[in-house]
């Protein structure tokens, strides 16, 4: 039996759910982050539990052919990256076999076929989004970090290989000018630096408790040192006052430059705030929407449930004959009529409240058959929606999944009430972690 820091050596069998790598020791599972399937490697026991075992790598003894030597310096120690040892077509595969057992061994599914993966463009510096904790190093002076891995103690960065190349230029110029500009009292009450970049317009959200000082001067040092103008940056101050990890909480203020980001997603035109949910990979956002848009008849009718924001329904509003968005929560939805007003949209119709509820009373309005797009959070389907769906039988399903597990529960359940599964196909929306979005149809039997 294993015991607590025991030193062993292992092969190397498969892959868990999170990308580490998983070995058996008399039939007992191991599993070891950071190592690619094949390889031998020396370990040490970390944690046990009554079923698994954690342990880190103490020695690579036989390497695979997929391992390279991470971007990152601190890749391993950081908690954003998982998958920066294995060459980018292995880690399509990683992702690939994550959907696929999570339909086997979840969803009971063996033999429904996941298509390759949907690659991403950029391997590294595609996010348009970061949000990096903001700390007070031993000598006073503020750091911009990264959370440890499995903590929240920060560590310090210069660069992050996944983000933007000017959201790695402002975290210099923020930490430069908070040292010089700052009294310890704002120093110490400072949270977190949010930045979100796109078509090379910027906008900055300090996270602090005290109002951040002089950022006139910020948003000069912003403009010379990524040589930008005006038009082209954004400052925001969030007032947070709780101690929660819930980052743009409280009270949003505008401070300078532009207040939102205008880009075109696939003709439509969408205004990008501090707090829109908008995907962090703007290429692959594009292709994963593409392809809802291909499984769109244009003399459908669709439902988009969990509409969110509504960025989704009006592009599918360009090809479809009419959309119906259905979104819980009031702000959403409000944000979701802006959208449609501003880009002029006719066929589309925003309603707010729960799609368990509404649906019925949506698929007596529309009187024929259609098409219904779930795209829900990390949890998946609520099962009474599922049981909704069901009873109101559209034609054809589209779900888009951003966690593999969750998919796999929803799909057996909706198998269940009469579909089948036409299509899997994930996309890379997050190379170099072991993260997955899924795009799947299902037609009704």
């Amino acid at each position: 039996m294993l015991e607590k820091n025991q030193e062993v050596i292992v092969k190397i069998e498969s892959y868990g759910s999170e990308g580490q790598g998983v070995a058996r020791v008399d039939g007992f599972v191991v599993f070891v982050p950071f190592v690619l399937v094949g390889e031998t490697v020396k370990v040490h026991i970390i944690k046990i539990t009554k079923n698994y075992a954690v342990a880190k790598v103490v020695e690579i003894i036989e390497k695979s052919k997929d391992r390279v030597v991470p971007k990152c310096s601190i890749y391993g120690k950081c908690g954003g990256c998982s998958i920066q040892h294995a060459s980018y077509l292995h880690g399509l595969s990683i992702k690939k076999n994550r959907v696929q057992d999570s339909l086997s061994k979840i969803g009971g599914f063996s033999n429904v076929e996941v298509k390759d993966v949907v690659p991403s463009e950029s391997e590294y510096y595609y996010r348009n989004k970061a949000a990096f904790p903001i700390v007070i190093n031993k000598d006073g002076l503020v750091d911009i970090c990264m959370y440890r891995r499995l903590s929240h103690d920060g560590i310090s960065i210069d660069v992050c290989n996944i983000s933007h190349p000017i959201i790695n230029d402002i975290i210099k110029i923020f930490r430069e000018y908070a040292n010089k500009n700052f009294s310890q009292k704002t120093k110490t009450s400072l949270r977190n630096l949010v930045v979100r970049v796109i078509n090379d317009k910027v906008l900055v959200t300090i996270v602090s408790l005290d109002e951040p000082q002089n950022t006139d001067v910020f948003f000069n040092k912003l403009l010379n040192g990524l040589n930008l103008t005006k038009e082209d940056v954004g400052i925001y101050w969030c007032k947070k006052t709780r101690d929660n990890n819930v980052i743009l909480e409280g009270k949003l203020i505008y401070l300078n430059g532009i207040k939102v980001i205008t880009a075109n997603i696939l003709g439509v035109d969408v205004e990008v705030s501090p707090l829109s949910f908008f995907q962090v990979n703007l290429e692959v956002m594009k292709k994963l929407y593409t392809r809802v848009l291909d499984s769109i008849k244009e003399n459908e009718i669709v439902v988009d449930a969990y509409s969110g924001a509504g960025l989704m329904s009006a592009c599918i509003s360009k090809k479809a004959k009419f959309v119906y968005g259905i979104e819980i929560i009031d702000a959403a939805t409000k944000n979701a009529d802006a959208l449609k007003k501003n880009n002029k949209i006719e066929n589309l119709k925003n309603i707010n409240g729960d799609v368990s509820v509404l649906l019925p009373k949506v698929v007596k309005e529309i009187n024929q058959e259609f098409t219904i797009v779930l795209d829900p959070p990390r949890k998946g389907v609520d099962e009474k929606v599922i049981k909704t769906i069901s009873n109101e039988k559209p034609k054809e399903i589209i779900y888009v999944a951003c966690d593999p597990s969750s998919l796999a529960r929803d799909l057996k359940l909706i198998v269940n009430e009469g579909y089948r599964i036409v299509e899997i196909l994930p996309f890379d929306m997050f190379p170099q972690t072991s993260e997955v979005e899924t795009f799947a149809k299902l037609e009704r039997i």
